[in-house]
């Protein structure tokens, strides 16, 4: 054991404790000083364990307590490297770990990391002074009656939001002038009553948003248009209250919509009056959703709805009137759904759609009955058999149908489609059916719930490519074959359980592989069905290329027979022989 552990000192870890002696124990601490780690706390002298540091300070930790005198622990820092800042846990003594601190600091290691595994019951407020010189962040990790002035002034100086971890009476003129000068953001924890004119106008001087940490009776014109100037953008706009900087800022930047909505979006709901408000509409209608509603009167809603009817959702109930309401759906039909509680009911419903069939479309959809839609349906489509412009607003897929059926041009079918986006629960079954029987092409413009087998079918054998849009539980083998030989790279909408399933499918694949070539979809219908069809140029083992041979498949064996036949010979046409004239007689 003696040669092991002096050959190799990590083998004392497998020494019994009864064998170890002193002698073999500093043999394997001089050949690796981690054995001491593995050394009986009986056998572990001061000697022994300045041997071990002097090798690798790291070792420290296995030192017991009693055993870590100042020696011991200023061999171990000088050991280590600037960067084995976690040898520091392991030294009681403030001025050694002051002493690392001025090691490690000079490394790149994280400063806050390093002051973070000093043992907080060695901390001093020496150390806490150095820390803080070193990362004012290291503040939070100061005990809060080493917190001194001195301690906290030179944190606030290095990064001014530290103020928050000074405590209230330390938080003195010096401090907070010093933190705001670092950081203007240090002025929300400044004391309201430290709060002076000098200190803000420091910290203004830094950046106008430090406004918004102002005592309100500081927030004067002045210094809110000193703040106004300063800036860079308008995010200094909502911690100011006065309505004629407003006006001003208004009159100078609001240039364009984008402007004017920037302006709009940093301003302070709080502070919009009447006036700024009225301003604002009348350089861009458009905003006025995004004006508070107590900055709206009669005459500006009034204004708005007659810009844009649908505006009336953006008008305080108090200015709803009748007329202000008719006025709306007048310009959009789209303000029936805004109007008061009061007001709604079938019969005004049903007099606003006689009075514009358009009106149905702002009609809620749960209130529009058949004889709304029957009676815009007849105003519009019934009197023109072009006019699409109720359609997605009915409530009767009957009327839908009726209007798919009375069309056949495909590109009226493709617009007829897209309108009913709008309203996706007209598309029935009936109504696709109908669809895609006049344009195969809108099969991808149909939900899945109308999509029914015969829907489906319809549409790809009059469009194969439709095959993608089909429904995975309802492509079967046939449809499959069908996209397929019409156009082969759509084999990649072909389901797993149909290339592999024994079907119409996988058997086109064995008869292509066995004839080297593709049939017609319906020669594979007459091969899997017992019939025979006639295929040119066949390649095979044993008698080479055949020029024409009947195909037929046998479903007994399984297999594919072929038979030599000839091709049909071309009949050769005879060429017309004119009829013999008769011989003429003697002229008489």
């Amino acid at each position: 054991c003696l040669a092991a552990a002096g050959h190799r000192g990590e083998t004392l870890k497998f020494v019994p404790d009864r064998l170890k002696t002193p002698k073999m124990c500093r043999a394997a601490v001089d050949s690796n000083s981690y054995a001491l780690y593995y050394v009986p706390e009986g056998l572990k002298t001061p000697e022994l364990c300045m041997a071990a540091v002097k090798r690798n300070g790291l070792v420290l930790e296995a030192v017991p307590g009693e055993l870590r005198t100042p020696q011991i622990c200023r061999a171990a820092l000088k050991a280590v490297d600037s960067a084995d800042y976690k040898i520091l846990p392991y030294i009681p003594y403030p001025d050694i770990c002051l002493e690392g601190l001025k090691k490690f600091g000079m490394s790149f290691v994280d400063k806050f990391e390093i002051f973070a595994s000093i043992a907080p019951e060695v901390m001093t407020g020496e150390l806490a002074l150095h820390g803080v010189g070193m990362d004012a962040s290291c503040l939070s990790l100061v005990p809060v009656e080493l917190r001194t002035e001195a301690v906290c002034l030179r944190a606030v100086s290095g990064d001014g939001i530290l103020l928050h971890e000074v405590p209230e009476e330390l938080r003195t003129e010096r401090v907070c002038e010093a933190a705001v000068s670092s950081n203007y953001l240090a002025l929300e924890y400044v004391p309201k009553h430290l709060k002076t004119d000098r200190l803000c106008g420091m910290a203004l001087e830094r950046d106008p948003l430090a406004i918004r940490f102002f005592n309100p009776e500081q927030l004067t014109p002045e210094v809110c248009n000193r703040a106004l100037i300063r800036a860079d953008d308008l995010r200094v706009l909502r911690y100011i209250p006065f309505e004629d900087i407003h006006m001003k800022a208004l009159g100078f930047y609001c240039t364009n919509y984008e402007k004017t909505f920037d302006f709009l979006q940093h301003m302070n709901p709080a502070h919009v009056t009447p006036r700024v408000a009225r301003e604002i509409f009348a350089l861009e209608p458009e905003l006025f959703y995004n004006l508070p509603d107590h900055a709206k009167n009669e005459e500006m809603c009034r204004r708005a709805v007659g810009h844009d009817g649908s505006y009336l959702q953006y008008v305080p109930e108090k200015w709803k009137t009748p007329e202000l309401c008719m006025e709306a759906i007048r310009r959009s039909p789209y303000a029936i759904a805004h109007l008061p509680e009061s007001m709604k009911s079938p019969d005004l419903y049903m007099s606003l759609v006689r009075e514009n069939p358009q009106n149905l479309k702002g009609v809620p959809r749960e209130a529009r009955t058949p004889e709304m839609s029957r009676e815009a349906f007849e105003r519009t489509y019934g009197k023109d058999k072009t006019d699409f412009s109720v359609i997605s607003a009915l409530s009767d897929p009957a009327l839908v149908l009726q209007v798919f059926r009375e069309q056949d041009d495909p590109q009226k079918i493709h617009r007829l489609m897209s309108i009913l986006h709008l309203n996706r629960r007209l598309v029935t079954e009936e109504v696709a059916l109908e669809a895609v029987r006049k344009d195969a092409g809108v099969l991808y413009d149909i939900p899945s719930t109308a999509i029914t087998p015969l829907v489906a079918d319809t549409a790809v054998r009059g469009d194969p490519r439709m095959i993608q849009w089909v429904p995975r539980e309802l492509r079967t083998a046939d449809l499959c074959l069908y996209a397929e030989a019409a156009h082969p790279e759509l084999r990649v909408y072909v389901p797993d359980e149909i290339a592999k399933g024994r079907n119409i499918y996988s058997f086109h694949r064995q008869v292509d592989a066995k004839l080297r070539q593709p049939l017609e979809y319906e020669q594979y219908k007459t091969l899997y069905s017992g019939g025979a069809v006639r295929v040119n140029n066949v390649w095979t083992s044993v008698a080479g290329e055949i020029d024409c041979c009947e195909v037929r498949y046998d479903r007994k064996t399984e297999k594919l027979k072929l038979r030599i036949v000839e091709p049909p010979r071309e009949k050769k046409a005879q060429p017309k022989v004119a009829p013999r004239k008769p011989a003429r007689g003697p002229k008489l």
